[in-house]
């Protein structure tokens, strides 16, 4: 049983081949015995469909149903442990995008050797578009051949088959007559016959950049029929493989089974043994034609058809010449490839340093925009909630005037009545009077006696208490300027907290003044050294957090010590108040005092006059007494709220000033914020000027390195041709003796080495020149410089 083959990926084209142990054939083509595995497939989701479908990573294909080695192998059965892990999912088939369905075959490694029965196999539930009959893909751009019904091709596919339909079919090859194995071998690989047996390297794949030109690794032959068949397995037999033999046509399968029957040493020797036969048998690279590897195949062709251009053998220093320009060539593409990759890699890095730039300006950018959103937005709830405590503050003042009036008007009413009842309370009295106006005299007279008696003791009284209202108005005043001084010591306080205040705003003005210069020794250093410009930029956001936090930080003081000092205003107040509340009590006091004082002269000279109707005397009395209690309480009551009012007043004018103090705070905070802002900007625009200037730089060197290597192969080649004409200078002269040694005439050669010569010269001329106009309209090279180097050859 022969071993399986095992797909591998090709590290350097980026595409799979498939490799046979056993034999030790590579064929980038799929086997007809190839088992796919399960590490082939890959499941993905179609999100419009909402369903999965099955990936080939090999082919670069794709089906719904559930390949048979991720149900249990390839002879069927569910998996050991999940019986219906898989077929419990809906087979959902529906329309599918272009874009996730077209499971495009340029980036994958897609053979085109897979016939239509392969893709059938690997498909077995068909996609909603029909598959190519080249490749297999199903695809929108296939279309149907109308001369063969049922038969569709894809867009590149086409184009291939109606080169093949226009081209006429080549020409059958006279048979050459086989005398041995190595003979069959050496005359398949001379001409454009089958391969060799052993070792079949893939071909070399096209450069990545234009996958659409990638060479199909084998070649396809068209029946009779219209059918496409499947190529031989051998890189350049266009020979139909048979059924049955390992992907070979029946002459190289044959020779395949009498190279695995050889003996080691015989296969050696006959190039059998998978190896080159080249250099005496001393090299051991896999063979690509006729027994021998690539180079020496090649080396071999070019030497045949020298000969038969050249009508001889070339020496063995031409050949060896030869070789050497070939390898300087491929030395030269393979730098100028570098230098382009290099160069390539380099701007990409500029190119993303760029972008990262501009993403972090952005973003700042963002940042600083809704930080002044935040602020007007604060500042605008701000003066909302002052407009709003000004119309409640008027509001309130409005309300107190009314009621004041509302007060003064029943006052007024109070006091007429009270006036009326006195004028009839009078003519009643006056009345009365007349007719007990002799009991009256005789009681005056009774009591002018109890009077001045009782006038004496209450002089002695009065004077008395005319010396404890003396002591008690000295003590009084003696609080009055205690607490007078003692509230000019809490207001002397305030203000020298709010001067310390002034004062740590200013320093945190010479703080920020600071941080400035230092901002600007740091932008002066990045504009002198380019590297440490992102660095500095770095700390320099840094530095502006940390700014940032501390005029936060700052600020919460502020508003604290504001708070502060408002809470000691308010307890500085509430005391004063207290105190006018307490002087006002004890005015109240002694304006009670004196009312009493004024009541017993009243009720004095009522006795003397009115003894008889001293009882309706008294009652008025107490009457007026009660009133002018009521007075001095309206008006001691109308004092408070003035002075109420008026500490509303002061206490206004004081939060206007802080609010002007906290606005200036604010100011000096958005200057600052601004002057950072700026600072950023101007950072990042030298970053641009500093990045500008070193991708001109850059540019320059490129174009110079590129014009210096332009110009080294042009004097190389230069050297070449001068070599040349040398050579063909010294081969015509060794004509010319070999006529002269004949008895021929001298040939005329000056004329054809002038021609040659000039020819030379006006080569290097047009070189030189072609070059370095390539390189002022933007360093492009000249046309197959710029191709990738082959990849490895497998083993």
């Amino acid at each position: 049983m022969a071993t399986a083959w095992v797909p591998r990926l090709d590290p350097e084209s980026g595409y799979y081949y498939y490799f046979q142990a056993s034999s030790g054939v590579t064929t980038w083509d799929r086997p007809l015995d190839y088992e796919p595995r399960r590490d082939d497939f890959e499941e993905r989701w179609d999100e419009m469909n909402e369903a999965p479908y099955y990936y080939d990573k090999v082919l670069g294909t794709s089906q719904w149903d559930i390949p048979a080695c991720l149900k249990g192998g390839m002879k069927g059965g569910p998996t050991p442990g999940k019986p219906d892990a898989f077929a419990a999912r809906p087979k959902i088939r529906r329309s599918i995008d272009a874009s996730s369905a077209s499971f495009s075959s340029a980036s994958t490694n897609v053979s085109s050797s897979i016939t239509a029965s392969t893709a059938s196999t690997s498909m077995s539930s068909p996609l909603p578009w029909p598959a190519c009959a080249t490749c297999g893909a199903s695809n929108p751009t296939c279309e149907e051949d109308l001369e063969k019904p049922g038969t569709h091709y894809c867009a590149r596919c086409w184009d291939v088959y109606e080169d093949e339909k226009a081209s006429p079919p080549p020409k059958p090859k006279p048979k050459k007559k086989v005398t041995s194995l190595l003979d069959y071998v050496n005359s398949s690989g001379g001409g454009s016959g089958s391969g060799s047996v052993g070792v079949v390297p893939p071909p070399v794949p096209a450069p990545a950049l234009a996958p659409e030109t990638t060479t199909m690794a084998t070649t396809r032959s068209r029946t009779r029929s219209g059918e496409l068949a499947e190529s031989c397995a051998v890189y350049s037999c266009t020979g139909s493989r048979a059924p049955g033999c390992g992907g070979y046509c029946t002459t190289h399968y044959e020779l395949h089974l009498l190279t695995l029957t050889q003996p080691q040493s015989r296969r050696r020797d006959s190039g059998l043994d998978g190896h080159c036969v080249g250099s005496r048998g001393k090299c051991r690279k896999p063979i690509f034609k006729a027994g021998m590897c690539e180079r020496h195949y090649h080396d071999h062709r070019r030497n045949l058809v020298d000969n038969i251009s050249a009508g001889g053998a070339k020496t063995p220093q031409q050949i060896e010449r030869e070789k050497k320009k070939e390898r300087e060539e491929r030395a030269k593409e393979v730098r100028i490839n570098y230098l382009m990759a290099t160069a390539k890699r380099e701007e990409n890095d500029r190119r993303r340093r760029r972008e990262k730039r501009e993403q972090l300006a952005e973003e700042l950018r963002e940042e600083e925009q809704r930080n002044r959103g935040i602020e007007a937005a604060a500042e605008e709830e701000r003066r909302r909630r002052r407009q709003k405590q000004q119309e409640e503050e008027q509001t309130f003042l409005l309300q107190r005037r009314r009621e004041m009036e509302e007060e003064e008007e029943r006052r007024r009413r109070r006091q007429t009545q009270q006036q009326a009842q006195q004028q009839l309370r009078q003519d009643l009295e006056r009345q009365q009077g007349e007719e007990d106006h002799a009991i009256l005299l005789q009681r005056q007279r009774e009591l002018e006696a109890q009077v001045e008696q009782e006038s004496r003791r209450r002089r002695q009284a009065q004077q008395l208490q005319d010396e404890e209202d003396r002591m008690a108005r000295l003590q009084k005043e003696s609080n009055q300027d205690r607490i007078v001084k003692e509230q000019a010591e809490r207001i002397r306080e305030m203000e020298e907290k709010m001067r310390a205040g002034e004062e740590h705003a200013g320093k945190l003005k010479e703080e920020g003044d600071r941080l400035r210069e230092e901002t600007e020794a740091a932008r002066r250093r990045l504009m002198s050294v380019s590297d440490r410009a992102r660095l500095e930029a770095e700390e320099s956001d840094v530095k502006e957090h940390v700014l940032k936090e501390e005029a936060e930080r700052l600020r919460r003081e502020a508003d604290s010590k504001e708070q502060h000092l408002k809470e000691e205003a308010d307890r500085l107040r509430k005391e004063a108040d207290s105190q006018k509340k307490l002087l006002d009590d004890l005015s109240e006091e002694a304006d009670r005092l004196k009312k009493e004082k004024e009541s017993a002269e009243l009720e004095k000279a009522r006795l003397r006059k009115e003894g008889d109707l001293y009882d309706s005397k008294k009652s008025s009395s107490e009457a007026s007494k009660r009133s002018a209690k009521h007075m001095l309480a309206e008006a001691a009551r109308m004092k408070r709220e003035a002075e109420g009012l008026m500490d509303a007043v002061e206490k206004q004018k004081i939060e206007e000033a802080a609010k002007l103090k906290e606005e200036e705070a604010n100011k000096k905070v958005q200057q600052t914020d601004h002057e950072m802002v700026i600072y950023m900007e101007r950072v990042v625009e030298l970053e641009k000027e500093v990045d500008a200037h070193r991708e001109r730089v850059e540019q320059e060197n490129y174009n110079l390195k590129i014009a210096e290597a332009l110009a080294k192969i042009e004097r190389e080649k230069n050297e070449r041709l001068r070599l040349e004409a040398e050579e063909r200078r010294k081969q015509m002269e060794l004509e010319l003796l070999r006529g002269k040694m004949d008895g021929r005439g001298k040939p005329k050669i000056g004329g054809v080495m002038k021609s040659i010569e000039k020819d030379i010269e006006e080569g290097v001329e047009r070189g030189i020149e072609k070059g370095i106009e390539k390189v002022n309209i933007g360093g492009k090279l000249p046309e197959g410089l710029g191709k990738a180097p082959p990849p490895p050859q497998p083993t």
